[in-house]
This record gives structure tokens, sequence and C-alpha cells, in this order.
């Protein structure tokens, strides 16, 4: 059982100690068929291997 809690807010920096852009960090996608899905929340999204219909 998956339940959502408070999200996690990440300070994430180079091996410099530069923060990272926001531009440059990545961001899930999901599609349509993912809204139903039960393992959403643990998902890392869509990687478009062509499975789904």
């Amino acid at each position: 059982m998956s339940r959502a809690g408070r999200s996690i807010e990440w300070h994430l920096h180079d091996p410099l100690g530069l923060p990272i852009p926001a531009e440059e960090l990545y961001r899930p996608h999901f599609r349509e068929r993912c809204e139903t899905c039960g393992q959403r929340l643990i998902c890392n999204g869509c990687s478009d291997c062509g499975r789904c219909a």
C-alpha cells in the first residue's frame, strides 16, 4: 500500500559545490495510462520504452 506524503525538497549540487540549475534537473513525465497505476508513487516516470499502448 502506498501513500503520498509531504514532498521532499532537494538541494542538489555539482562536484564543485555549485547548485545545479532547475532547468538541468531531471523531470519525470507520465502518460495518461500512468494516472491509474499503483506504482506511480515510486515511479521515475515514463522512459518511452514503447511497451505501453
